[in-house]
């Protein structure tokens, strides 16, 4: 077998090791991670009205960009029964200032029941994503609560997120406009402007295809010329 038919194998083989892997999920790659921030053994929360979008921007580390899996943290106390959680998310590309137009929206979940809890964390898998979504280097997530009572709260994250990137604040949406809100830690006993949340990826769907039609490529080509 020739070298270049080895070299074309071989990259063959591991995109299809990959895809097998991605399937399985334990080829996800965290692109952003902002943990619960502790002050003085408690964390900073802050409340959020029934109805009102509200989230981050953050910027994801690395490359992959195909997301896989989502998770953000909250709180709730005495909230009605069916109350609910719906989060979306949001190309921010070139997004840098106090407000932006209506925002692309990029994927939005599936609506999931939430219960009353203390820092409890509401997970989306790459099956409550169905599949996946391309996703961009700047993302906006948001989270809707829904509810006819009681309190429900986002967690405040570390003030420097320990992967990826983001604003020194936070977003609200009325369907038209985002709102980015800078906080200097009077809200919500020391809120520091962003909330604890993680993002994993992988590589586009895209870029294993390309590798696996260009080693057969190759592989005919050989062919051929023999």
């Amino acid at each position: 077998m020739s070298t270049l038919l080895k070299t074309s194998f071989a990259v063959l083989l591991c995109a299809t090791v990959a895809i097998s892997a991605k399937g399985q999920g334990v080829t996800d790659n965290i692109v952003y991670k902002s943990e619960i921030y502790y002050s003085q053994g408690s964390y900073a929360v802050l409340p959020i009205a029934t109805g009102v979008e509200t989230g981050n921007q953050v910027n994801l580390d690395g490359t992959a960009r195909f997301v896989t899996g989502f998770s953000f943290n909250y709180s709730a106390t005495d909230l009605s029964i069916g109350a609910t959680a719906d989060v979306k998310f949001y190309d921010a590309t070139g997004v840098t200032g106090t407000t932006s137009d209506a925002l692309t929206l990029l994927y939005d979940t599936k609506t999931f029941l939430i219960g009353n809890s203390t820092a409890k964390e509401l997970t989306f898998n790459q099956t409550d994503l169905l599949g996946g979504f391309a996703g961009k280097e700047s993302m906006i997530w948001t989270v809707t609560f829904n509810y006819t009572s009681g309190n429900a709260y986002l967690i405040a994250g570390t003030p420097v997120p320990t992967i990826g990137g983001r604003q020194s604040d936070y977003v609200t949406y009325d369907s038209t406009t985002f709102l980015h809100v800078y906080d200097t830690g009077t809200t919500g006993n020391g809120y520091q402007g962003s909330f604890a949340a993680t993002i994993t990826a992988v590589p586009e769907p895209s870029t294993f295809a390309l590798l696996g039609l260009g080693s057969l490529a190759s592989m005919a080509l050989i062919r051929r010329r023999k």
